[in-house]
């Protein structure tokens, strides 16, 4: 059964604020609505890497259906 059948509206998810995952949710349709400073230093004992840059806002996505 699809989404739109089942009440929803709309989708929402956290990525980071760079980084491959990011373009793929975008290319999807995905929003940016808000920005969590500090989500990723704040909620992880370790760093978060990619390519080298250290993770440390998570950007919050939304997707009209």
């Amino acid at each position: 059964m699809q989404l739109r059948q089942k009440g929803i509206r709309r989708i929402e998810l956290g990525t980071g604020s760079f980084g491959y995952q990011l373009t793929y949710y975008q290319r999807l349709g995905f929003r940016v609505d808000r920005i969590i400073k500090n989500h990723f230093l704040d909620n992880y004992a370790e760093p978060i890497c990619e390519n080298g840059i250290q993770h440390k806002d998570m950007l919050r996505l939304y997707l009209e259906l």
